[in-house]
Protein backbone atom coordinates (compact mmCIF):
# COMPACT_ATOMS: atom_id res chain seq x y z
CA UNK A 1 0.00 0.00 0.00
CA UNK A 2 1.22 3.01 -0.87
CA UNK A 3 1.21 6.37 1.55
CA UNK A 4 2.17 9.65 -0.59
CA UNK A 5 2.09 11.56 2.79
CA UNK A 6 2.33 11.92 6.41
CA UNK A 7 -0.05 9.52 7.76
CA UNK A 8 -2.29 11.33 10.47
CA UNK A 9 -3.51 9.15 13.30
CA UNK A 10 -6.61 9.84 14.51
CA UNK A 11 -7.92 8.34 17.79
CA UNK A 12 -11.31 8.96 18.33
CA UNK A 13 -13.02 7.94 21.92
CA UNK A 14 -16.64 7.04 21.52
CA UNK A 15 -18.82 6.18 24.82
CA UNK A 16 -16.82 6.98 27.39
CA UNK A 17 -12.70 6.43 26.60
CA UNK A 18 -10.75 4.91 26.34
CA UNK A 19 -12.87 2.11 25.23
CA UNK A 20 -13.78 3.38 22.43
CA UNK A 21 -13.04 2.53 18.52
CA UNK A 22 -11.11 4.33 16.66
CA UNK A 23 -12.15 3.22 13.53
CA UNK A 24 -15.48 3.41 13.91
CA UNK A 25 -15.19 7.10 15.00
CA UNK A 26 -13.27 8.41 12.07
CA UNK A 27 -16.18 7.01 9.84
CA UNK A 28 -18.99 8.40 11.74
CA UNK A 29 -16.82 11.60 11.86
CA UNK A 30 -14.90 11.43 8.28
CA UNK A 31 -16.40 14.67 6.99
CA UNK A 32 -15.57 17.07 10.12
CA UNK A 33 -12.05 15.24 10.08
CA UNK A 34 -11.30 15.91 6.64
CA UNK A 35 -12.19 19.74 6.80
CA UNK A 36 -9.99 20.43 9.56
CA UNK A 37 -7.13 18.11 8.33
CA UNK A 38 -7.29 18.79 4.52
CA UNK A 39 -6.12 17.35 1.40
CA UNK A 40 -2.13 17.50 2.27
CA UNK A 41 -2.66 14.08 4.28
CA UNK A 42 -3.83 9.92 4.38
CA UNK A 43 -5.86 9.50 7.74
CA UNK A 44 -5.48 6.44 9.50
CA UNK A 45 -7.44 4.85 12.27
CA UNK A 46 -7.34 2.12 14.45
CA UNK A 47 -8.64 0.19 17.14
CA UNK A 48 -6.02 0.33 20.19
CA UNK A 49 -5.96 -2.89 22.12
CA UNK A 50 -8.92 -4.82 23.67
CA UNK A 51 -11.23 -1.82 21.96
CA UNK A 52 -13.36 -2.06 18.55
CA UNK A 53 -12.61 -4.77 16.36
CA UNK A 54 -9.31 -5.96 18.13
CA UNK A 55 -8.73 -9.40 18.87
CA UNK A 56 -9.33 -10.39 21.86
CA UNK A 57 -11.37 -7.91 23.40
CA UNK A 58 -11.43 -6.84 26.47
CA UNK A 59 -14.22 -8.83 27.57
CA UNK A 60 -14.86 -10.18 31.18
CA UNK A 61 -18.78 -11.46 31.02
CA UNK A 62 -20.62 -13.24 28.33
CA UNK A 63 -23.53 -10.67 26.71
CA UNK A 64 -25.85 -12.36 28.94
CA UNK A 65 -23.64 -12.08 32.16
CA UNK A 66 -23.46 -8.43 31.30
CA UNK A 67 -26.90 -7.84 30.91
CA UNK A 68 -27.88 -9.15 33.85
CA UNK A 69 -25.07 -7.19 35.69
CA UNK A 70 -25.06 -3.68 34.74
CA UNK A 71 -28.60 -2.64 36.14
CA UNK A 72 -28.07 -3.34 39.35
CA UNK A 73 -25.16 -0.75 39.61
CA UNK A 74 -24.43 0.60 42.30
CA UNK A 75 -26.05 4.97 41.94
CA UNK A 76 -25.26 6.59 44.67
CA UNK A 77 -22.32 6.97 47.39
CA UNK A 78 -24.40 8.67 49.84
CA UNK A 79 -23.80 6.36 52.76
CA UNK A 80 -20.64 4.18 53.81
CA UNK A 81 -22.16 0.77 52.34
CA UNK A 82 -22.94 2.17 48.95
CA UNK A 83 -19.15 2.22 48.91
CA UNK A 84 -18.15 -0.67 50.31
CA UNK A 85 -21.13 -2.04 47.88
CA UNK A 86 -19.07 -0.83 44.74
CA UNK A 87 -15.79 -1.96 46.00
CA UNK A 88 -17.01 -5.50 46.03
CA UNK A 89 -18.52 -5.51 42.88
CA UNK A 90 -15.58 -3.84 41.13
CA UNK A 91 -13.87 -6.90 42.78
CA UNK A 92 -16.31 -9.09 40.67
CA UNK A 93 -15.48 -7.74 38.11
CA UNK A 94 -11.46 -7.64 38.86
CA UNK A 95 -11.45 -11.72 39.03
CA UNK A 96 -13.68 -11.92 35.84
CA UNK A 97 -11.36 -10.16 34.07
CA UNK A 98 -8.02 -11.62 35.42
CA UNK A 99 -9.55 -14.92 35.08
CA UNK A 100 -10.74 -13.68 30.83
CA UNK A 101 -7.73 -11.70 29.96
CA UNK A 102 -4.76 -12.95 32.89
CA UNK A 103 -3.33 -16.24 30.92
CA UNK A 104 -3.80 -20.11 31.67
CA UNK A 105 -1.50 -22.49 32.12
CA UNK A 106 1.93 -21.32 31.09
CA UNK A 107 0.67 -18.40 30.00
CA UNK A 108 -0.52 -17.61 33.37
CA UNK A 109 0.68 -13.79 34.17
CA UNK A 110 1.06 -13.00 30.44
CA UNK A 111 -2.27 -12.44 28.97
CA UNK A 112 -3.75 -9.61 26.75
CA UNK A 113 -4.75 -8.09 30.20
CA UNK A 114 -1.13 -7.58 30.94
CA UNK A 115 -0.65 -5.16 27.93
CA UNK A 116 -3.81 -2.80 27.65
CA UNK A 117 -1.70 0.04 29.18
CA UNK A 118 -1.39 3.54 26.85
CA UNK A 119 2.46 2.89 26.58
CA UNK A 120 1.68 -0.43 24.68
CA UNK A 121 -0.52 1.19 22.19
CA UNK A 122 1.96 4.41 21.62
CA UNK A 123 4.59 1.54 20.33
CA UNK A 124 1.61 -0.15 18.61
CA UNK A 125 1.18 3.15 16.77
CA UNK A 126 4.68 3.10 15.69
CA UNK A 127 4.56 -0.67 14.83
CA UNK A 128 2.03 0.86 12.18
CA UNK A 129 3.49 3.86 11.26
CA UNK A 130 6.33 1.58 10.49
CA UNK A 131 4.54 -1.02 8.39
CA UNK A 132 3.08 1.80 5.98
CA UNK A 133 6.48 3.16 5.11
CA UNK A 134 6.68 6.16 7.51
CA UNK A 135 9.15 7.61 8.93
CA UNK A 136 6.99 10.19 11.11
CA UNK A 137 3.56 10.58 11.98
CA UNK A 138 1.00 13.12 13.00
CA UNK A 139 -1.59 13.04 15.26
CA UNK A 140 -5.40 14.28 16.12
CA UNK A 141 -6.54 12.93 19.82
CA UNK A 142 -10.05 13.93 20.46
CA UNK A 143 -12.94 12.20 21.92
CA UNK A 144 -16.35 12.48 20.83
CA UNK A 145 -19.81 11.17 22.30
CA UNK A 146 -22.23 9.80 20.36
CA UNK A 147 -25.63 11.77 20.76
CA UNK A 148 -27.88 8.45 21.83
CA UNK A 149 -26.02 7.92 24.73
CA UNK A 150 -28.00 10.37 26.57
CA UNK A 151 -29.58 7.69 28.86
CA UNK A 152 -26.73 5.46 30.28
CA UNK A 153 -26.96 5.26 34.11
CA UNK A 154 -23.61 3.71 33.76
CA UNK A 155 -21.88 7.19 33.34
CA UNK A 156 -17.71 6.89 33.78
CA UNK A 157 -15.38 9.61 32.83
CA UNK A 158 -15.82 10.46 29.19
CA UNK A 159 -12.23 11.80 29.51
CA UNK A 160 -10.55 12.40 26.31
CA UNK A 161 -8.52 9.44 26.31
CA UNK A 162 -6.79 10.51 22.66
CA UNK A 163 -4.84 13.38 24.45
CA UNK A 164 -3.01 11.16 26.78
CA UNK A 165 -2.44 8.81 24.07
CA UNK A 166 -1.18 11.85 22.59
CA UNK A 167 1.38 13.02 25.51
CA UNK A 168 2.39 9.19 25.85
CA UNK A 169 3.17 9.04 21.93
CA UNK A 170 5.37 12.43 22.04
CA UNK A 171 6.64 11.32 25.44
CA UNK A 172 7.88 8.14 24.33
CA UNK A 173 8.52 8.37 20.79
CA UNK A 174 9.75 12.32 20.06
CA UNK A 175 11.84 11.18 17.28
CA UNK A 176 8.49 9.62 15.19
CA UNK A 177 6.11 12.25 16.02
CA UNK A 178 5.94 15.54 13.90
CA UNK A 179 2.11 17.76 14.11
CA UNK A 180 -0.11 16.70 17.65
CA UNK A 181 -3.34 18.32 17.84
CA UNK A 182 -4.95 17.51 21.33
CA UNK A 183 -8.57 18.87 22.20
CA UNK A 184 -10.08 18.89 25.65
CA UNK A 185 -7.55 17.56 27.44
CA UNK A 186 -6.59 15.23 30.30
CA UNK A 187 -3.02 15.74 31.75
CA UNK A 188 -0.59 13.00 31.39
CA UNK A 189 0.47 13.23 34.71
CA UNK A 190 -2.85 13.35 36.57
CA UNK A 191 -4.20 10.26 34.28
CA UNK A 192 -1.36 7.96 34.79
CA UNK A 193 -1.30 8.97 39.05
CA UNK A 194 -4.75 8.09 39.23
CA UNK A 195 -6.28 11.97 40.26
CA UNK A 196 -9.99 11.69 38.04
CA UNK A 197 -11.80 13.60 40.72
CA UNK A 198 -10.33 16.41 39.78
CA UNK A 199 -11.33 16.50 36.03
CA UNK A 200 -14.52 16.99 37.12
CA UNK A 201 -14.18 20.51 38.40
CA UNK A 202 -15.84 22.61 35.90
CA UNK A 203 -19.57 21.15 36.49
CA UNK A 204 -20.87 23.58 38.88
CA UNK A 205 -20.12 26.65 36.31
CA UNK A 206 -21.57 24.46 33.31
CA UNK A 207 -24.88 23.95 35.31
CA UNK A 208 -24.98 26.94 36.78
CA UNK A 209 -24.66 28.27 33.00
CA UNK A 210 -28.21 25.67 32.26
CA UNK A 211 -30.01 28.05 34.98
CA UNK A 212 -28.80 31.76 33.97
CA UNK A 213 -29.57 31.08 29.74
CA UNK A 214 -33.04 29.07 30.76
CA UNK A 215 -33.79 31.92 32.78
CA UNK A 216 -32.56 34.77 30.33
CA UNK A 217 -33.71 32.84 27.23
CA UNK A 218 -37.62 32.32 28.68
CA UNK A 219 -40.15 29.77 29.25
CA UNK A 220 -41.28 29.62 25.46
CA UNK A 221 -37.75 28.80 24.53
CA UNK A 222 -36.62 26.93 27.87
CA UNK A 223 -39.35 25.56 29.68
CA UNK A 224 -37.95 25.31 33.11
CA UNK A 225 -37.32 29.21 33.09
CA UNK A 226 -38.00 31.28 35.91
CA UNK A 227 -37.74 35.24 36.42
CA UNK A 228 -34.46 34.44 38.00
CA UNK A 229 -31.80 32.25 37.74
CA UNK A 230 -32.00 31.79 41.28
CA UNK A 231 -35.53 30.84 40.80
CA UNK A 232 -34.81 28.80 37.54
CA UNK A 233 -32.28 26.74 39.69
CA UNK A 234 -34.89 25.98 42.56
CA UNK A 235 -37.18 25.07 40.19
CA UNK A 236 -34.93 22.61 38.81
CA UNK A 237 -33.45 20.80 42.22
CA UNK A 238 -37.15 20.78 42.91
CA UNK A 239 -37.91 18.37 40.60
CA UNK A 240 -34.72 16.16 40.55
CA UNK A 241 -34.82 15.88 44.36
CA UNK A 242 -38.70 15.29 44.31
CA UNK A 243 -37.75 11.95 42.56
CA UNK A 244 -36.04 10.58 45.94
CA UNK A 245 -39.68 10.69 47.35
CA UNK A 246 -41.71 10.06 44.60
CA UNK A 247 -40.05 7.92 42.09
CA UNK A 248 -41.21 7.49 38.35
CA UNK A 249 -42.05 3.55 36.91
CA UNK A 250 -41.74 4.07 33.78
CA UNK A 251 -42.75 0.84 32.48
CA UNK A 252 -43.11 0.83 28.06
CA UNK A 253 -42.91 -2.77 28.09
CA UNK A 254 -44.05 -5.64 30.35
CA UNK A 255 -40.53 -6.40 30.78
CA UNK A 256 -38.44 -3.62 30.45
CA UNK A 257 -39.65 -1.54 33.18
CA UNK A 258 -37.70 1.02 34.68
CA UNK A 259 -37.35 3.57 38.23
CA UNK A 260 -36.39 6.57 37.45
CA UNK A 261 -34.69 8.35 41.07
CA UNK A 262 -33.26 11.31 42.08
CA UNK A 263 -29.29 9.02 41.55
CA UNK A 264 -30.76 7.37 38.01
CA UNK A 265 -31.81 10.59 37.02
CA UNK A 266 -28.08 12.75 37.56
CA UNK A 267 -26.48 9.85 35.52
CA UNK A 268 -28.95 11.66 32.78
CA UNK A 269 -27.59 15.19 34.33
CA UNK A 270 -23.89 14.71 33.58
CA UNK A 271 -24.52 13.33 29.42
CA UNK A 272 -25.64 16.89 28.75
CA UNK A 273 -22.60 18.53 29.95
CA UNK A 274 -20.73 17.26 27.21
CA UNK A 275 -22.70 19.11 24.43
CA UNK A 276 -25.28 21.91 25.64
CA UNK A 277 -25.63 23.81 22.58
CA UNK A 278 -27.92 20.54 21.62
CA UNK A 279 -28.45 18.94 25.19
CA UNK A 280 -29.52 21.67 26.94
CA UNK A 281 -32.85 21.94 25.54
CA UNK A 282 -33.68 18.38 25.41
CA UNK A 283 -32.37 18.18 28.98
CA UNK A 284 -34.92 20.88 29.91
CA UNK A 285 -37.71 19.16 28.18
CA UNK A 286 -37.42 16.32 29.87
CA UNK A 287 -37.18 18.15 32.91
CA UNK A 288 -40.98 19.28 32.06
CA UNK A 289 -41.97 15.91 31.83
CA UNK A 290 -40.48 14.93 34.81
CA UNK A 291 -42.51 17.75 36.23
CA UNK A 292 -45.98 17.00 34.73
CA UNK A 293 -45.10 12.71 35.53
CA UNK A 294 -45.09 12.38 31.61
CA UNK A 295 -44.32 9.32 32.23
CA UNK A 296 -45.31 8.44 28.54
CA UNK A 297 -42.54 11.11 27.02
CA UNK A 298 -39.97 9.17 29.28
CA UNK A 299 -40.26 5.57 27.62
CA UNK A 300 -36.79 6.30 26.71
CA UNK A 301 -35.24 5.86 29.59
CA UNK A 302 -36.54 2.80 30.17
CA UNK A 303 -35.29 0.85 27.46
CA UNK A 304 -33.16 -1.97 28.35
CA UNK A 305 -29.78 -1.15 26.92
CA UNK A 306 -29.32 1.43 29.09
CA UNK A 307 -25.59 1.20 29.23
CA UNK A 308 -25.19 2.05 25.87
CA UNK A 309 -24.11 -1.09 23.89
CA UNK A 310 -21.37 -1.52 25.96
CA UNK A 311 -21.05 -5.12 26.62
CA UNK A 312 -16.89 -5.33 27.43
CA UNK A 313 -14.35 -4.10 30.24
CA UNK A 314 -12.04 -1.89 28.00
CA UNK A 315 -12.68 1.09 29.89
CA UNK A 316 -11.96 -0.56 33.16
CA UNK A 317 -9.09 -2.44 31.76
CA UNK A 318 -7.11 0.18 30.11
CA UNK A 319 -8.03 3.06 33.09
CA UNK A 320 -6.98 0.00 35.74
CA UNK A 321 -3.64 -0.22 33.87
CA UNK A 322 -2.63 3.32 33.54
CA UNK A 323 -3.44 4.19 36.70
CA UNK A 324 -1.06 3.20 39.82
CA UNK A 325 -1.75 -0.13 41.94
CA UNK A 326 -4.43 0.95 44.14
CA UNK A 327 -4.95 -2.28 46.16
CA UNK A 328 -3.57 -1.28 49.27
CA UNK A 329 -6.16 1.48 49.92
CA UNK A 330 -7.95 1.41 52.59
CA UNK A 331 -11.97 1.54 52.94
CA UNK A 332 -11.55 5.20 55.11
CA UNK A 333 -9.84 6.31 52.29
CA UNK A 334 -12.22 4.96 49.44
CA UNK A 335 -14.81 6.98 51.32
CA UNK A 336 -12.95 9.55 51.33
CA UNK A 337 -12.53 9.66 47.69
CA UNK A 338 -16.14 10.15 47.66
CA UNK A 339 -16.45 12.88 49.57
CA UNK A 340 -13.54 14.98 47.77
CA UNK A 341 -15.82 14.06 44.77
CA UNK A 342 -18.95 15.92 47.02
CA UNK A 343 -16.29 19.24 47.18
CA UNK A 344 -14.99 18.87 43.66
CA UNK A 345 -18.16 18.44 41.27
CA UNK A 346 -21.75 19.59 41.19
CA UNK A 347 -24.07 17.62 43.26
CA UNK A 348 -26.00 16.41 40.29
CA UNK A 349 -23.07 14.73 39.00
CA UNK A 350 -20.79 13.92 41.91
CA UNK A 351 -22.35 10.27 42.90
CA UNK A 352 -20.22 9.44 39.88
CA UNK A 353 -16.87 11.37 39.93
CA UNK A 354 -15.50 8.87 42.29
CA UNK A 355 -16.13 6.08 40.42
CA UNK A 356 -13.06 5.80 37.98
CA UNK A 357 -10.60 5.51 41.03
CA UNK A 358 -12.62 3.32 43.32
CA UNK A 359 -13.09 0.79 40.40
CA UNK A 360 -9.23 0.07 40.45
CA UNK A 361 -9.17 -0.52 43.72
CA UNK A 362 -9.38 -4.67 43.49
CA UNK A 363 -7.81 -4.53 39.95
CA UNK A 364 -5.47 -7.22 39.75
CA UNK A 365 -3.13 -7.38 36.37
CA UNK A 366 -0.25 -4.90 36.93
CA UNK A 367 0.90 -4.33 33.10
CA UNK A 368 4.22 -4.85 31.93
CA UNK A 369 4.95 -1.45 29.69
CA UNK A 370 3.44 1.02 31.92
CA UNK A 371 4.86 4.37 30.97
CA UNK A 372 6.59 6.05 34.24
CA UNK A 373 9.03 8.50 32.46
CA UNK A 374 8.95 11.93 31.81
CA UNK A 375 5.99 13.82 29.53
CA UNK A 376 8.10 16.38 28.73
CA UNK A 377 9.91 14.88 25.79
CA UNK A 378 14.20 15.46 26.00
CA UNK A 379 14.41 16.48 22.33
CA UNK A 380 11.29 16.79 20.26
CA UNK A 381 11.21 18.91 16.41
CA UNK A 382 6.98 19.08 16.21
CA UNK A 383 4.74 20.79 17.65
CA UNK A 384 1.99 20.86 19.48
CA UNK A 385 -1.51 22.74 19.48
CA UNK A 386 -4.02 22.26 22.43
CA UNK A 387 -7.53 23.27 22.10
CA UNK A 388 -9.64 24.21 25.15
CA UNK A 389 -12.94 24.86 26.21
CA UNK A 390 -12.85 27.77 29.28
CA UNK A 391 -15.55 25.39 30.97
CA UNK A 392 -15.01 21.33 30.49
CA UNK A 393 -17.11 19.16 32.41
CA UNK A 394 -14.80 16.06 32.44
CA UNK A 395 -11.11 17.74 31.24
CA UNK A 396 -10.73 21.46 32.80
CA UNK A 397 -8.97 24.22 31.22
CA UNK A 398 -6.33 23.87 34.06
CA UNK A 399 -5.05 20.18 32.68
CA UNK A 400 -5.35 22.04 29.33
CA UNK A 401 -2.70 24.90 30.43
CA UNK A 402 -0.81 22.20 32.63
CA UNK A 403 -0.04 20.09 29.43
CA UNK A 404 0.97 23.46 27.44
CA UNK A 405 3.78 24.49 30.29
CA UNK A 406 5.30 21.63 29.87
CA UNK A 407 5.75 21.33 26.50
CA UNK A 408 6.98 24.88 26.07
CA UNK A 409 6.46 27.88 24.89
CA UNK A 410 7.21 28.04 21.00
CA UNK A 411 6.63 24.21 20.70
CA UNK A 412 3.48 23.89 22.15
CA UNK A 413 0.41 26.70 21.94
CA UNK A 414 -2.76 26.65 24.16
CA UNK A 415 -6.14 28.22 21.94
CA UNK A 416 -9.26 28.75 24.31
CA UNK A 417 -12.32 28.47 23.07
CA UNK A 418 -14.92 31.08 25.46
CA UNK A 419 -17.70 28.03 25.90
CA UNK A 420 -18.43 25.09 27.20
CA UNK A 421 -18.78 21.60 26.60
CA UNK A 422 -16.62 18.60 25.95
CA UNK A 423 -14.89 19.66 22.76
CA UNK A 424 -13.85 22.76 20.92
CA UNK A 425 -13.85 21.45 17.21
CA UNK A 426 -16.94 20.50 15.71
CA UNK A 427 -18.36 23.55 14.73
CA UNK A 428 -17.19 24.27 11.09
CA UNK A 429 -16.78 27.74 10.06
CA UNK A 430 -15.60 28.70 13.56
CA UNK A 431 -13.03 30.39 15.27
CA UNK A 432 -10.99 27.22 16.48
CA UNK A 433 -11.43 25.12 13.30
CA UNK A 434 -9.69 27.81 11.03
CA UNK A 435 -6.33 27.68 13.46
CA UNK A 436 -6.44 24.07 13.71
CA UNK A 437 -6.99 24.25 9.96
CA UNK A 438 -4.26 26.47 9.65
CA UNK A 439 -1.93 24.58 11.96
CA UNK A 440 -2.15 21.62 9.89
CA UNK A 441 -1.54 23.31 6.15
CA UNK A 442 1.26 25.45 7.36
CA UNK A 443 2.63 24.30 10.98
CA UNK A 444 1.47 27.52 12.49
CA UNK A 445 1.11 27.88 15.99
CA UNK A 446 -1.51 30.97 17.39
CA UNK A 447 -0.32 32.89 20.09
CA UNK A 448 -0.39 31.22 23.32
CA UNK A 449 -3.70 31.56 25.18
CA UNK A 450 -5.57 33.16 22.55
CA UNK A 451 -9.06 33.09 22.87
CA UNK A 452 -11.81 32.08 20.10
CA UNK A 453 -15.45 33.54 20.73
CA UNK A 454 -18.15 30.64 20.30
CA UNK A 455 -20.92 30.33 17.16
CA UNK A 456 -23.71 29.75 19.47
CA UNK A 457 -24.82 29.32 23.22
CA UNK A 458 -27.11 27.02 24.34
CA UNK A 459 -31.18 28.44 24.21
CA UNK A 460 -29.94 31.70 22.90
CA UNK A 461 -28.59 30.60 19.90
CA UNK A 462 -26.30 32.46 17.69
CA UNK A 463 -23.73 34.83 19.17
CA UNK A 464 -20.66 37.12 18.58
CA UNK A 465 -19.41 36.41 22.58
CA UNK A 466 -18.44 33.72 24.70
CA UNK A 467 -19.92 32.22 28.21
CA UNK A 468 -17.37 34.58 29.85
CA UNK A 469 -17.89 38.19 29.55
Amino acid sequence: MLIRHLPIFFLNVIQGGPGGSGTEALSANKLLIAQVIGPEYDIVGFDPRGTGHTLPLARCFSVEEWTNWAPNEVLSFDRRQDVALYLARSEVVARKCLEALGGVGEDKGKGPGYFLDTGSVANDMVEIMNALGQKKMSYLGVSWVRSQSRFSLLTTCVCSYGTALAQHLVAMHPDKTDLVLIDSVLDGDAWRDGKAIETYQNTDEIIDAFYTLCARAGPSICPMSEKTKVLTKARVERIIGGLDLEPLVIMPHVDDAFVLTTSSFQAVVLRQLYNPSTSFPWLAQKLLDVERRNVSALFEFGAKDRTGGQVDQAYQSITCSDFPDMRNTTFAQAVAWTKAAERTANRFVDDFVARDQLMCVPWKMRPKNRFIGNFKPAKWEGKMLILSNIFDPVTPLAHAKSVQKRIGDGTASLLIQNGMGHLALGKPGSCVEEVAATFFRTRALPVNGHICQPTELPFVGKVDHGIVP
